[in-house]
């Protein structure tokens, strides 16, 4: 494989876990706890814009708001993680 063709693989796959922990993230607010977007940017003391980036994909969360959506979302760090990508790959067995 040439390395062009190898960073793009790496871009794809990237992009693709990132939209799949977005939706997850959603999944999880919604079904967990029932907090609204705007609730949960105030938790993460970030703006909306930013949380919204975070369920769509856009962006990821640091490790520091990774561990305060652990505790709004009473989840562990395992069950925040654990999700699938576009590609049926779990990422937290990677």
């Amino acid at each position: 494989m040439h390395v062009a063709s190898a960073a793009c693989f790496f871009i794809f796959r990237v992009i693709s876990m990132s939209r799949a922990f977005g939706k997850h993230l959603e999944e999880l607010r919604t079904t967990g706890t029932n907090y609204t977007p705007e609730q949960m940017a105030e938790f993460l003391n970030t703006d909306l814009k930013t949380y919204n980036q975070f369920e769509t994909g856009e962006i990821e969360p640091s490790v520091n708001r990774m561990y305060i959506l652990t505790k709004v979302l009473r989840v562990d760090f395992v069950e925040l993680m654990e999700y699938e990508d576009d590609n049926n790959i779990a990422s937290a067995q990677k």
